[in-house]
């Protein structure tokens, strides 16, 4: 089986929930062409698919008034359904197997501008940049955020 490095969008509360073993039923990845490309060519193809994810977790997260996550995750078994412009929508199968790579998360004071409504929220979302972290770390960022940010 093939395994494929895949972007999920979240919202924080969905990941905070649901760490260590959050249910991905979505993510974006590169399609096969994207794939077989390297060096620059192949990050800008990953870039593409995590900023799509990012832009679905945005407006899914701004429905809420709340903070969105991306996971890279490596996906073995998964079924691919092709979006157009390089992209392929991704659903782990039954007996996927999954491994979290990293976790982007929008910065916690990113809060403070939301709560302005759907399309506010969302646009402020879309316009920040998201923060790198090893899975490692996740535990200890998610504990040391306030409550309301995770509920």
């Amino acid at each position: 089986m093939t395994t494929l490095r895949a972007y999920a969008p979240l919202t924080l509360p969905q990941l905070a929930t649901a760490w260590p073993d959050p249910q991905i039923r979505l993510a974006y990845a590169p399609d096969a062409a994207g794939r077989a490309l390297s060096g620059d060519d192949l990050e800008e193809a990953e870039w593409l698919a995590l900023s799509a994810a990012a832009e679905h977790a945005a407006r899914e997260a701004a429905a809420g008034g709340r903070l969105r996550a991306v996971l890279a995750v490596d996906v073995t078994g998964a079924q691919e359904t092709a979006l157009g412009a390089g992209l392929v929508a991704v659903a782990p199968a039954e007996g996927s197997e999954i491994a979290i790579v990293s976790a982007h998360l929008d910065e916690p004071g990113l809060a403070a501008r939301l709560g302005r409504g759907q399309e506010a929220d969302a646009q402020a979302l879309s316009e920040a940049a998201l923060l790198w972290y090893d899975p490692s770390e996740l535990r200890d960022v998610l504990d040391g955020l306030p409550q309301d940010l995770l509920d």
